[in-house]
């Protein structure tokens, strides 16, 4: 009778946890610089302007909503050179910030949706195609945080050695 009884109340838990709101990690996955190799443009740049957009009205941000980030480039490490930049951010964790909170200036990675797949590590890594797909796409392994780094010296260095480092290793290919 007690196993019977387990048996039940575990198959009520399992019931319970698959029927709730859908969380698309069931952990962080690390954050991987190594990750800017699977980036179409690499740049840096100060953030002009950020919105939230694809919200229902009087809803709690959900799945349909994503950021805009404006950016004015200073310097393009990688890929196509523009002035200006407005990127798409959907991430896996199913939210973006309501408001912007990082510094200026920045070194963004992004990627085309018609692009190769995102860097995958999570045991639970979901992607979802983009509501944007004209626009790059903030660089983010599902479950993992974005790739939005602090431009420092110490920083743009790393990055560009690894950047020379995947050119060289494509020139084998």
């Amino acid at each position: 009778m007690k196993k019977r009884l387990s048996a039940c109340l575990g198959l009520l838990a399992f019931w319970v946890v698959a029927t709730t709101s859908a969380q698309a990690c069931m952990g962080v996955a690390p954050f991987v610089i190594e990750d800017i190799k699977a980036a179409d443009v690499v740049l840096v740049g100060d953030v002009t302007n950020y919105s939230v957009e694809g919200c229902q009205p009087e809803e709690a941000p959900s799945l349909a909503c994503y950021g805009l980030i404006d950016i004015d480039v200073s310097e393009t490490l990688q890929g196509e050179a523009r002035e200006h930049w407005t990127l798409y951010w959907w991430n896996s964790t199913f939210g973006v910030p309501e408001k912007w909170e990082l510094d200026n200036p920045l070194i963004i990675a992004g990627r085309w949706a018609k692009s190769r797949g995102l860097p995958l590590r999570g045991p639970s890594a979901t992607v979802f195609p983009s509501k944007r797909p004209e626009l790059l796409q903030v660089l983010q392994a599902p479950c993992s945080r974005p790739f939005l780094l602090q431009a420092d010296q110490e920083t743009i260095s790393q990055v560009r050695g690894l950047l020379i480092e995947n050119s060289g290793s494509e020139d084998k290919k």
